[in-house]
């Protein structure tokens, strides 16, 4: 009991870190990839704050081949479970649900994971992400099969706007038991 209570609080605590960020972060033009005109760029993950056990992760894919791809999953070895997510917002309710079928990259076209949008988690974290810290993480696509990619942990800094807000969070937990 304990344990899931600790394991809400942390998965509510990243859930209000992702929203407050907002889409100004700025991401670091290393650890690119490119393999069959699939360009994975600014790969990134946010640092842990103890004792919270989650994370989240963010990159961007660009797709200049000549057809589609969808990112499936993810896989990394310092958590126990790896998920893709989303995040929106739906009357004033933050609501943040895995993404089974993954993210369909189109052909031309361009995904960005980033706060307070589609973007990793990282759950039941096993050990502190520090920043500067370098972590593989392996992307299973759809054509393209698996991809290693090295995340650069960092640390990001809530906005002060937020501070004076309310906001009512919602998580729908019914795919993560």
């Amino acid at each position: 009991m304990k344990n899931n209570i600790l394991s809400i609080l942390s998965l509510l605590f990243i859930a209000i870190l992702t929203v407050s960020v907002g889409t100004t972060q700025s991401f670091a033009d290393d650890n690119e990839v490119i393999i069959d005109g699939l360009t994975i760029s600014n790969p990134m993950i946010r640092a842990t704050i103890p004792p919270h056990l989650v994370s989240a992760g963010y990159l961007k894919i660009k797709n200049e081949g000549s057809e589609n791809d969808r990112l499936l999953s993810i896989s990394s070895k310092f958590s126990e479970r790896d998920e893709i997510h989303t995040m929106t917002m739906e009357d004033d309710v933050m609501k943040m649900r895995p993404l089974p079928d993954g993210i369909e990259i189109a052909s031309g076209e361009e995904v960005i994971l980033e706060p307070g949008g589609m973007h990793f988690m990282f759950l039941k974290v096993e050990e502190e992400l520090a920043e500067g810290d370098i972590h593989p993480i392996t992307l299973e696509f759809e054509q393209r099969g698996e991809v290693t990619v090295n995340f650069t942990v960092k640390e990001i800094k809530r906005k002060q706007h937020m501070k004076d807000k309310k906001h009512h969070h919602e998580m729908d937990h019914s795919k993560h038991h």
